[in-house]
């Protein structure tokens, strides 16, 4: 899949099982300068890791998918991947958002291209914690920006 003696750019990981999702998110980070790796499950985002000889600088990841939930792959690739970045996202409201580890930061859905944007570029260069609150009025009844996005290619396993 993936040849050893190639240099491979850093990479994020975007996993969501819904497929419009993970297209809308990988094109925005796509545009965003982003080197992007799509999965459409946990299992397939293992897969992507196993193989992927380059660093994945981060992991954006939907929490709630069949077999496994999003903290859990989180978890399992954390283990594998030390500092690699956890940027969780869900459609969950705030008193069902999910337990964070240390670092892990959460993006409630849905998001404008440029929250999502901003918030992965704010992980990957200086350590904070959660989503500013200024972005949270922004992300909340903003469907009529995704429902219009042009979904971009990517690696889909």
């Amino acid at each position: 899949m993936f040849r050893r003696d190639t240099t491979y750019p850093e990479a994020v990981l975007v996993v969501d099982d819904d497929p419009f999702f993970l297209q809308y998110a990988g094109g925005i980070l796509r545009s965003s300068g982003y080197h992007v790796l799509s999965a459409g499950s946990p299992g397939d985002a293992m897969e992507i890791e196993s193989f992927y000889p380059g660093e994945i600088r981060l992991l954006l990841s939907d929490v709630m998918m069949p077999d496994m939930t999003g903290p859990d792959l989180a978890a399992a690739l954390a283990g594998r991947r030390h500092g690699m970045s956890v940027l969780l996202m869900s459609a969950c409201d705030a008193f069902h958002r999910p337990s964070l580890q240390p670092g892990w930061r959460f993006l409630p859905k849905p998001f404008e291209p440029e929250v999502l944007a901003e918030t992965v570029n704010s992980v990957l260069s200086v350590e904070g914690s959660d989503v500013p609150a200024e972005f949270e009025s922004a992300i909340r009844g903003n469907l009529a920006s995704i429902s219009s996005a042009e979904p971009s290619g990517g690696l889909h396993v």
